[in-house]
Formats: structure tokens, sequence, C-alpha cells
């Protein structure tokens, strides 16, 4: 969806990610989904929102090295 420009749908699925991610725990796969979000906003140019999900997978990865460094 990505590719074809299909922000909308994108953020959909992503969304869907989102929410797996955070009710198992699954903190890689909410990483990459924060990550992906804050790609399709970057490529729909805005850029406010983009770097609020990058932050977030960012944010995790820290934590996640932290704990286990």
């Amino acid at each position: 969806s990505l590719e074809k420009k299909d922000y909308n749908n994108s953020i959909a699925y992503y969304k869907q990610s989102m929410m797996i991610g955070l009710t198992t725990g699954d903190l890689e796969g909410l990483t990459y989904a924060y990550n992906n979000m804050g790609v399709t906003y970057f490529r729909m140019k805005d850029y406010e929102k983009a770097t609020e999900f990058y932050r977030k997978s960012l944010n995790i990865n820290e934590n996640y090295l932290r704990d286990y460094t």
C-alpha cells in the first residue's frame, strides 16, 4: 500500500499492527509499526506527525536496549 501511495490504507494497517504490538507486548513489532507510520507521514509531508512516530519508535528501542545490555 505504501509503495502505491495508498497512504490511508497504509496507516490503517500500521494502526492494526500497533494495536497488536500493544496488546501482546511485542515491542519489536510495535517499533516497526511506529517507524512505518513515521515513514508514511513523512511521505505525506506531515513532518510533525512523522517526527512523533519516529520518536515513539526510538523510545522503545532505547528502553529495550537499556533492559538487555
